[in-house]
């Protein structure tokens, strides 16, 4: 048995005239309290916290397309000390893509990656990868979410 499941998915109508289709995988992860220097992994395991193994959280691609991008919204329950905090997106455990980076240091913060281009295949795994600095003063309670798009 695999320990990819799918994600929620939303398929997008094509807009009148054009040429592609867009559809939104969401992905999330529960409240959990990171460590200093440590990679982390959020995906369909929405009920979880964040995860050290990339596979366990992986979300399945039902389609092959492009991801041209993708959004991450996190929240905590405390504020961090204002270090860059790493996100990835790692397309079948091997590939990290996409990079954007914030710091944890309001409450809630909501990033996007702006334009990216990596083609993924019906069956692919993809899952986001969170690379946290060493905090003076870590963030306790954050939750991460968001929304990865493939086009066709």
């Amino acid at each position: 048995t695999s320990n990819t499941t799918v994600a929620t998915t939303a398929y997008v109508d094509k807009a009148v005239g054009a040429s592609k289709h867009k559809i939104l995988l969401c992905f999330g992860c529960a409240s959990s309290t990171p460590a200093d220097a440590t990679t982390y992994y959020a995906g369909s395991l929405v009920s979880q916290g964040l995860r050290t193994t990339a596979t366990q959280p992986s979300v399945y691609i039902p389609v092959t397309g492009t991801v041209t991008k993708w959004w991450v919204k996190t929240f905590s329950n405390s504020t961090g000390s204002n270090e860059s905090v790493n996100y990835y997106l790692r397309h079948n455990d091997t590939t990290d893509f996409g990079n954007v980076t914030d710091q944890l240091d309001v409450q809630y913060t909501d990033v996007a990656s702006g334009t990216t281009s990596q083609a993924v295949s019906a069956g692919d795994s993809i899952v986001v990868k969170i690379v946290t600095p060493t905090w003076a003063t870590n963030p306790t309670g954050v939750t991460v979410q968001g929304w990865i798009m493939i086009e066709q």
